[in-house]
């Protein structure tokens, strides 16, 4: 186990909360960025959202034919048994790098 999983194993519950809460300002900001992410990022972005958000609880996997949500499934299933604080870290880490590559989102209406 490295060491930033035993450092989240250690969070408080109010730690989590507040990285959650970071996570969730990060996301609003990742939907007002001034250019849309390529195809690559935006999966990266669904991934680890999905994971931070819901962790392993996944429905089903789409049919054979949707290939959308099947890209989108992958995508979540690429963090399959990653805690969600890493996942959430993670998103954040991604989120700053797209901002420094796009842009400051705009503001909301």
């Amino acid at each position: 186990m490295s060491s930033t999983e035993e450092q989240r194993k250690q969070l408080t519950e109010e730690q989590k909360e507040v990285l959650f809460a970071e996570f969730e300002d990060f996301a609003d900001k990742a939907t007002r960025l001034p250019s849309t992410p390529n195809q690559s990022q935006q999966l990266a972005l669904y991934g680890l959202y999905k994971q931070g958000k819901f962790g392993d609880d996944r429905p089903a996997p789409p049919g054979m034919f949707d290939l959308k949500a099947k890209a989108k499934f992958k995508a979540w299933l690429a963090h399959e048994n990653k805690e969600k604080e890493v996942a959430q870290e993670e998103y954040i880490a991604l989120v700053k790098s797209l901002i420094e590559e796009y842009g400051e989102p705009t503001e909301k209406e």
